[in-house]
């Protein structure tokens, strides 16, 4: 009979994958309370993006380990069907946002651990939607040096972060390189091909055309990345 770790791999298009369903199922913190799931390790698996529906599955369970997936952006009530869950793990994730309702339905969790995750904007409104938080581990994220460690008091946290003044540009060297390596990618391509036309007359008029071509999709790349990411950052 299918229990929940079938159901969730079923929703995530994992269903069949042998190596994730082992991980999950001998992982010493996926925890069963007779046939109800309590804890359930879902690290390291390589998740890319998760939706609302896609943890409906787990509805019941009190731990959840998210920690080192590819994880990049937390959706809007992300976690609404696990109104139980109490401690929550997304350490070592590349997240750099998360939407305003993100963590809707967590009033019982206690525990959050950020750490080492790519966030330099807390939005102070989080807090609301997790009254009974303990404890939120933030050390090791792009946020200002102040916010980025453990705390235990999220009264003072959100005031703080209400405190910290914030501009909406994209953080400095996160995602540099890849944006510098399109720009010049784009030029280059751009600049070969006055150099090539003049050169070889028009007997390469078809690959200059497919240069210029090759040039927007490098600009287009390009601004993808930037729009992308531009966020909040600390000023």
């Amino acid at each position: 009979m299918a229990d929940q770790i079938d159901h969730f791999l079923e929703g995530i298009g994992e269903k069949g994958n042998e190596y994730v369903e082992n991980k999950i199922r001998n992982s010493p913190n996926t925890k069963w309370d007779g046939e109800n799931l309590i804890a359930v390790d879902l690290s390291g698996i390589g998740l890319i993006s998760l939706y609302p529906e896609m943890l409906e599955p787990l509805a019941g369970v009190q731990e959840l380990d998210l920690s080192d997936n590819m994880l990049e952006f937390i959706p809007e009530g992300l976690f609404s069907s696990l109104t139980g869950l109490k401690h929550l793990n997304l350490r070592d994730n590349p997240i750099y946002t998360f939407h305003p309702k993100a963590f809707e339905g967590l009033a019982e969790l206690e525990t959050l651990d950020l750490t080492n995750t790519q966030i330099f904007y807390l939005n102070p409104k989080m807090f609301d939607q997790m009254a009974n938080l303990k404890s939120i581990d933030l050390t090791g994220t792009k946020l200002p040096a102040s916010l980025a460690v453990r705390h235990s008091d999220m009264e003072q946290l959100k005031q703080s972060s209400e405190n910290v003044q914030f501009m909406k540009k994209a953080p400095s060297k996160l995602y540099f390189w890849k944006n510098l390596t399109f720009s010049y990618l784009a030029i280059l391509t751009f600049l070969s091909i006055p150099v090539l036309v003049l050169r070889s007359g028009n007997s390469l008029n078809a690959t200059a055309g497919g240069l210029l071509v090759l040039g927007f999709v490098f600009l287009f790349l390009d601004f993808g990345v930037m729009k992308r990411h531009i966020g909040a950052s600390h000023s």
